[in-house]
């Protein structure tokens, strides 16, 4: 029996979207693991178990890759953040405080603890991860503001704005400061619980009594 040829035969073609899929996975992978320095489009296709040209034919060069992972990252987070905004039987003050806890949530999870570092330094270096990453922050500001609008009506678009922005830099610091560290929380619930209060407190412009 000629085993290549049985071996080939048994072989399943990935569909267009499920190779790129599979593709933007590994990158993903390879980015949270080793860094964006071991980003390449050769590595993509070694972790893949594909030729060069298999990548290549998706991605023209590295820079196209880093904007399709970036681009499923802003997705993912945006439907993970998003997950409150029009929830039904819920107050606006009740969906913008589950929002922002669902923020804390994600930036207590040891693979956003070392995606985002990755992100923010490869923005440094690379401008179309710098858009990319201000896509996702952007997307994030409007959420935010939509939601401190809902809650306070009489608010300007502007200010919620600003807030909404003041509320992330709250969300990044606590990340740096006391997030995840070697797959381990660094704070406790009641620490988050103390943010969440300060940030809502930075919504209702200290209207609010936080604890």
């Amino acid at each position: 029996m000629d085993l290549r040829k049985d071996s080939s035969a048994k072989r399943v073609r990935m569909t267009p979207e499920n190779r790129r899929a599979q593709l933007i996975a590994a990158a993903r992978k390879i980015f949270v693991s080793e860094g964006y320095v071991a980003l390449s489009l050769r590595g993509i296709a070694v972790a893949c178990g594909v030729r060069l040209s298999t990548v290549q034919h998706h991605f023209d060069g590295r820079a196209a890759l880093i904007d399709a992972m970036v681009g499923a990252i802003i997705a993912e987070c945006m439907e993970i953040y998003g997950c409150y905004r029009h929830a039904a039987g819920m107050t606006p003050d009740e969906r913008l405080r589950a929002t922002i806890a669902v923020m804390i949530g994600q930036n207590e999870d040891p693979q956003t603890a070392l995606l985002f570092p990755e992100l923010w330094a490869l923005a440094e270096r690379e401008p179309v991860a710098a858009e990319a990453v201000d896509r996702l922050y952007g997307h994030g500001r409007e959420l935010i503001a939509d939601l401190i609008c809902a809650a306070r009506p009489k608010l300007s678009a502007q200010h919620a704005d600003h807030t909404a922005q003041l509320v992330m830099a709250l969300a990044d610091g606590l990340l740096i400061s006391s997030g995840t560290r070697c797959g381990r929380s660094r704070s406790t619930p009641e620490q988050r619980n103390r943010f969440i209060d300060a940030a809502m407190g930075l919504a209702y412009g200290g209207d609010m009594q936080v604890g």
